[in-house]
């Protein structure tokens, strides 16, 4: 039997190996709900979630379920219990043609026709929309495609940045209309938990409450849900000079040293944390917990096996090419994009990434490196940035906009007592250790962001197994074959 991930993650693609001997393939969690029973929670994968904010592929919180990333193909022998993993990635820079003429009518023009097919869709269609390039380039695809009944929402954080005034005024500019969802962090808190009711897989990916929120207040039940995630595959990943520089300086080898907590101080905390992580952990967004707070909440030994062919792919691909290979494959996917899977699927809903449409993807990918990004300024989607400043007004804050942030130590103080209790009651949280944690990081006079973002992971986790009660075993199916 052969199986293959998808191309342009343009899907999800999982195996479920039943007891029988039978393979299952399906490309929504929500396909795998009739065989939940049959389904075993992995203790290794408990502790690969807990380190970095999601299950990164082939491995999935269940121990009999595989994920396959962008290029791969698996062949099976189940009679003979022999599987053969292959790798074809082909979004480095060296696979790039390079023949595609860049064209910001052409480019336009290709979002647009990833749309083409909504003309018919009978279901309300809802966008998450920031105030950002992506959302932008979307919203013009849109318009220009005469598709103008889209309901655009934009979640007001109010932290750090401030962008839903910049949103509304681009979809507006555009002729949509255009929601603003304003915090409210107990009905997240109460939200989140009826969420993971029906949750059939688990990610920790921090905007997923504004998600929720726009799901349950927002979002007509049977709904067709626009992300823009995705296209950073093929765009081109470009890294800073400090984040190589603090990838350079990693001391993740020694993070069993890493201490829990160092001081008060959110960014000095932060800081030790950063060094501690391992290159490939630094393309894993936000703080987690350290090896040493995962053997005590787990009361096992912290193994990163994994980290041996992460660090080989570090040490010998050009470092934009190592975020492709790594973060758009094993950290988007499983957090990013299956947030927006996850929590549609929660609630009845349906999500589209139009960037992953092949024909854009394949057009993009092939044009002159310097129209994908510019490398020596650290600037990504040349091109794209060219059609937006050509077609559309856009308000300054989207020059200068960084990536979203939820105000998570605010959510954490609010419902610090809730969320306690739901980590006290998770059955696969060592308690003793629990209250030890709660003291040093919760129980304080301000919860810093480095502290708050720990106690969510334990909260996602805690509340998905409390509404999961299924059986907990050692290994992974993926431990049967050499994926690397």
């Amino acid at each position: 039997m052969e199986f293959y991930g998808p191309i342009t993650g343009e899907k999800f693609a999982f195996l479920l190996f039943r007891d029988n001997g039978e393979v299952i393939e399906f490309n929504h969690w929500s396909q795998v709900k009739e065989y939940k029973s049959e389904l075993k929670i992995s203790k290794s994968s408990i502790q690969i979630f807990l380190r970095n904010g999601c299950v990164y592929p082939p491995y999935t919180i269940y121990s009999n379920v595989l994920m396959l990333p962008i290029g791969t193909k698996l062949t099976i022998d189940i009679k003979n219990d022999i599987f053969k993993w292959e790798n074809n990635f082909c979004f480095l820079d060296r696979h790039s043609k390079q023949d595609s003429k860049p064209s910001t009518s052409k480019l336009k023009t290709l979002i647009a026709n990833s749309f083409a097919h909504l003309k018919k869709e009978v279901k309300p269609i809802y966008m998450m929309q920031s105030a950002g390039k992506d959302s932008t380039a979307m919203l013009l695809g849109l318009h220009e495609q005469g598709i103008q009944n889209v309901h655009c929402v934009t979640y007001e954080a109010n932290f750090r940045d401030t962008e839903s005034d910049a949103a509304k005024k681009i979809a507006e500019s555009l002729g949509f209309e255009h929601t603003i969802l304003f915090p409210n962090y107990e009905a997240e808190f109460d939200a989140l938990l009826e969420y993971q009711e029906n949750a059939v897989s688990i990610t920790g990916d921090f905007s997923m409450l504004p998600y929720i929120a726009a799901n349950k207040s927002v979002f007509k039940s049977d709904s067709l849900v626009i992300d823009g995630l995705g296209n950073d595959l093929y765009m081109g990943y470009v890294s800073n000079k400090l984040e190589r520089s603090i990838m350079k300086c990693s001391l993740g080898n020694f993070s069993y040293l890493e201490p829990s907590k160092f001081t008060s101080n959110e960014v000095i905390n932060y800081a030790i944390s950063s060094i501690f992580m391992k290159p490939y952990e630094r393309l894993f967004p936000g703080t987690r917990l350290s090896s040493s707070e995962i053997e005590n909440f787990t009361d096992n030994k912290f193994i990163d096996d994994d980290a041996i062919y992460f660090s080989k792919q570090y040490n010998n691909l050009d470092k934009d090419d190592f975020r492709a290979a790594i973060r758009a494959r094993f950290c988007d996917s499983t957090m990013f994009q299956m947030k927006a899977e996850l929590t549609t699927n929660s609630f009845g809903n349906e999500v589209y990434f139009p960037f992953s449409n092949k024909e854009l993807v394949d057009y993009y990918f092939n044009l002159p490196i310097e129209e994908r990004y510019d490398k020596a300024n650290s600037c990504n989607k040349t091109l794209l940035r060219s059609m937006l400043n050509e077609y559309v007004e856009v308000d300054d804050f989207f020059k200068v906009k960084s990536g979203f942030r939820y105000n998570m130590p605010e959510f954490i103080t609010i419902n610090k007592e809730k969320i306690k209790k739901e980590i006290i009651e998770c059955d696969l949280l060592e308690q003793d250790y629990s209250n030890r944690f709660f003291a040093k990081h919760l129980d304080v006079q301000k919860v810093n962001y480095t502290s708050a973002c720990k106690a969510y992971i334990l909260l996602v986790f805690a509340s998905w197994r409390n509404r999961n009660k299924l059986a907990v075993v050692d290994g992974h199916v993926a431990d049967k074959f050499d994926w690397y």
